[in-house]
């Protein structure tokens, strides 16, 4: 099964993000935020000048983060060419190869660390940080069974959907 893909920088800040959101320790900002919003309000109301700046201080760091993840993601897309290149995946039962624009690569399914799949992507995890990003938009929904297929029957250790 062959899969043709081009990844856009919107797609990536997207599948970034909902990486980013599935972690539940990305919750615990902004709550902690919220308590200290709320523990220091009453200084702030009576002007407490270490109550101000603190309030100031958790503002600026609220509205830094998000900058500061997606100035991040930027970066690491437009200087990681292998991910902006047309990239060609060939799925066969006991190998991946992929043809890029200027590199080409086979991985054995025994040498892959995991597979996730989500809504709209599949991540195949050559290690622990290290993933290929393969849009679902690319396959037919067979091609979508096949693939999940050739996981199980490899017993690649994997997250997939059951739709």
């Amino acid at each position: 099964m062959k899969i043709k893909t081009k990844i856009e920088f919107k797609d990536y800040v997207n599948l970034n993000l909902q990486l980013i959101t599935s972690k539940i320790s990305f919750y615990f900002l902004p709550l902690a935020i919220i308590i200290l919003l709320n523990n220091n309000i009453e200084g702030v109301l009576y002007k407490d000048q270490t109550s101000i700046f603190f309030v100031v201080v958790i503002i600026l760091v609220t509205i830094w983060f998000p900058i500061r993840v997606y100035l991040k993601m930027k970066k690491e897309f437009y200087t990681n060419k292998n991910l902006q290149e047309r990239i060609l995946y060939e799925f066969y039962k006991e190998k991946i190869d992929i043809t890029g624009e200027t590199f080409q690569s086979e991985i054995s399914w025994t040498n892959i660390h995991r597979v996730k799949e989500l809504k709209n992507w599949f991540l195949i995890y050559q290690s622990n940080n290290l993933a290929n990003l393969v849009q679902k938009k690319n396959f037919t929904r067979e091609e979508i069974i096949e693939l999940r297929n050739f996981i199980t029957q490899n017993n690649v250790k994997s997250r997939l959907r059951k739709d």
